[in-house]
């Protein structure tokens, strides 16, 4: 007895669709997923000071006080409440910060010499002392860490597409957390930050993979679902308690270390990509994730696997040729348009979202209440992102959150120039918020575009580039949130990109209900609005 398919999407669907399997395995590549959350946002602690004092009895300006130290520092002279004159940060614009009574100082820790941190935490500032004339050092070793998540967006797609999804997230799951583990015996911050380039680019290729290779094995209405799981927000939650419960940056690289290399034991029993086996004409290896898929989710398909012909010879032909996957393809005739658009938007997203991240500072009100508040209101846009692309489409949702995003700016803009007093500290926080979840629920739709409009041959490299560009949006933002006018201005014309981003969004193809490209050809069926994924036939005997 022999049962035919003509694509994967419906032997997918013949397997369960999203079953256990399914469940299991994202479950495994979600925590995997959080487990970058902690590692990328651990230098949002590692470059805290926690402050110090001088033990030097010789020092005339300071002795035993505790200081917190602002890394930005220069010098102007000012006088302190017990008369003790010492100079003073020159917050080139900012006012003077105090700490009990006490003010941020660099001259005075220059020199003390003896200078002791406060010992119920250590960090990586306190572990070098890099404040004062080492500050650009903490900031060196957080670049070093975007520049190697950067470097690992870019390299991951040609991997992905190359190795395998599996092999690729493994190999770096495990190169992550060995680095992790190496970088607690760091004897110099050089090293610390070397070490660091080298676990940022394993971090941004397991989070570039993980999103197609998960969705790889579920059916269309599943895909946003999992590309939407807040897996970011709970990595960074997680962190946060773990911070809060060991206060020492080598104890929380160990527990990181080790929970990344534990994740190899769920990782090692599920199998590579289906689609990535069947397009790279593994068959064998095919036929025993398929049984695999059967066993699990209890379905009733019996007999051993036999794939007869995934494309026709002419796409067979071209399969095997090409053995090394560059961004380029994206660029070509049929992607090249799917490719820029997505682009803009993705770019467009993560500058709204981190402007809004860094911009914080510059809110009406308390900066940590404005912090509490806007990170416990961002899982609205998780939430929708569940059901709204599922519903309305993948295409319209996108063209109106966009569109909402760039007026809730617009509406911020006007609400914080020309309102004063209360209402004008509740809207523009409102209008934030707003914005933010929009950016959350944009994100999603954009990944999962990205998953549904690039054929698996080359799937991986679309998500690497797309992860790229939004990388390069995330890394601008710091330079435009210096000061208010600044801000005011970078809102501006990000509310314009947003609804530039909007209008482009309306070229998308909508990919709602459809199967995944696994070719060129059934690709190119896709963009033309068909619901035939190419000539796939694939015979269960």
């Amino acid at each position: 007895m022999s049962s035919e398919y003509k694509n994967i999407d419906e032997l997918i669907r013949q397997l369960g669709g999203c079953n256990r399997f399914q469940c299991a395995l994202t479950t495994s590549i979600s925590l995997t997923y959080m487990s970058t959350a902690f590692t990328l946002i651990f230098m949002s602690f590692g470059m805290y000071n926690p402050g110090w004092r001088c033990l030097d009895n010789a020092s005339t300006i300071i002795t035993n006080s505790i200081f917190t130290l602002d890394n930005n520092v220069r010098g102007t002279k000012s006088v302190l409440d017990n008369n003790v004159t010492i100079l003073l940060n020159d917050t080139e614009g900012m006012s003077p910060k105090f700490n009990n009574g006490f003010s941020e100082t660099c001259v005075g820790f220059q020199e003390c010499d003896d200078v002791q941190f406060r010992q119920e935490e250590s960090t990586v500032v306190t572990e070098w002392g890099l404040i004062c004339e080492g500050a650009w050092k903490v900031s060196t070793i957080t670049s070093s860490q975007m520049a190697g998540m950067t470097v690992g967006y870019f390299i991951s797609g040609y991997l992905g597409d190359a190795f395998g999804r599996k092999l690729t997230m493994e190999i770096n799951v495990l190169f992550k957390g060995i680095l992790t583990l190496i970088s607690v015996g760091s004897g110099s911050w050089e090293i610390f930050a070397v070490l660091k380039f080298f676990i940022g680019v394993s971090c941004g290729v397991v989070k570039s993979i993980s999103l197609v290779y998960a969705t790889e094995f579920v059916t269309p209405k599943w895909r946003v679902i999992i590309t939407s799981l807040p897996m970011w927000s709970f990595g960074c939650a997680l962190f946060s308690l773990c911070a809060m419960a060991f206060k020492d940056w080598r104890y929380i690289h160990i527990v990181d270390g080790v929970f990344t290399i534990l994740l190899l034991i769920p990782g090692y029993v599920f199998p590579e990509s289906l689609r990535w086996l069947i397009i790279r004409r593994k068959e064998k290896k095919a036929a025993r994730v398929v049984n695999q898929m059967v066993k699990l989710n209890k379905v009733e398909i019996s007999g051993e696997v036999n794939i007869n012909s995934v494309a026709n010879q002419r796409e067979s032909n071209n399969i095997e040729s090409i053995n090394i996957y560059s961004f380029i393809q994206l660029f070509k005739p049929g992607a090249k348009c799917n490719t820029l658009i997505l682009s803009f938007v993705t770019f467009v997203i993560n500058l709204t979202y981190f402007l809004s991240t860094f911009g914080v500072a510059l809110l009406p009100g308390d900066i940590y209440l404005n912090n509490l508040i806007i990170y416990a209101t961002g899982f609205p846009g998780n939430i929708i992102a569940w059901f709204a692309p599922n519903i309305f489409g993948r295409k319209r949702t996108g063209v109106v959150t966009l569109l909402v995003q760039g007026v809730s700016l617009s509406i911020f803009l006007v609400l914080d120039v020309y309102s004063r007093g209360m209402i004008r500290d509740i809207g523009v926080l409102v209008f934030i918020i707003i914005a933010r979840n929009c950016c959350s629920l944009n994100w999603y739709v954009a990944l999962t575009c990205t998953c549904e409009l690039f054929p698996t041959t080359y799937r991986a490299t679309a998500s690497g580039w797309m992860l790229f560009i939004s990388g390069v949006g995330a890394a601008i933002t710091p330079y435009l949130a210096i000061n208010h006018d600044v801000v005011i201005v970078s809102y501006l014309v990000t509310s314009c990109l947003c609804i530039t981003g909007s209008l482009m969004f309306t070229i998308i193809p909508e990919t709602l209900g459809k199967d995944l490209a696994d070719t060129t050809s059934s690709f190119a069926d896709i963009n033309e609005n068909s619901h035939v994924d190419g000539e796939v036939q694939l015979q269960l005997i």
